[in-house]
């Protein structure tokens, strides 16, 4: 189950039955079994039989129940809902005349700066000339090492 929709599940106190599949899901259903707010079950061993016993621990247990209610009253404990967060936000910006000081410094940037170009420029270019040094270097210990420093062959 991914973040969201166990942020969903958890805000709504439904326990959740997880069978984690990729990305964030495995730590995502570690967290749910961990804290008894639902159960996990492994894709490759999963059976009708194995489904059936984990909605039945779910159902008939109350501690995930109890848990996820628990954690739901937790995460709707705020100050204000979203949107009256989003009108404060908003009012705040219209009452100091765009808030400049909540302005990333990124803005004023260049994309050239932005993006670090000439920082990445830089680094490969020193990468380039340790390339070349490293080269030229191993070409005249090679030679030393074959005897041939200075003979150059005519044909």
């Amino acid at each position: 189950c991914g973040l969201l929709s166990m942020q969903e599940a958890i805000y709504h106190g439904t326990p959740v039955l997880a069978v984690p599949l990729f990305a964030d899901q495995p730590s995502n259903s570690h967290f749910l079994t961990t804290s008894e707010l639902g159960l996990s079950l492994v894709w490759e061993e999963l059976t009708a039989d194995k489904i059936v016993n984990a909605l039945n621990d779910i159902i008939n247990d109350p501690k995930y129940q109890e848990n996820v209610l628990r954690m739901s009253m937790q995460l709707r404990d705020t100050l204000m809902t979203p949107r009256e967060l989003a009108v404060f936000w908003t009012e705040y910006v219209i009452r100091h005349r765009g808030a400049p000081q909540l302005r990333s410094p990124a803005a004023q940037l260049s994309w050239v700066e932005f993006l670090m170009l000439d920082v990445i420029f830089l680094l490969y270019l020193v990468i380039f000339v340790l390339c070349l040094a490293l080269r030229r270097i191993l070409k005249v210990v090679s030679a030393k090492v074959s005897g041939s420093v200075g003979i150059k062959k005519k044909y």
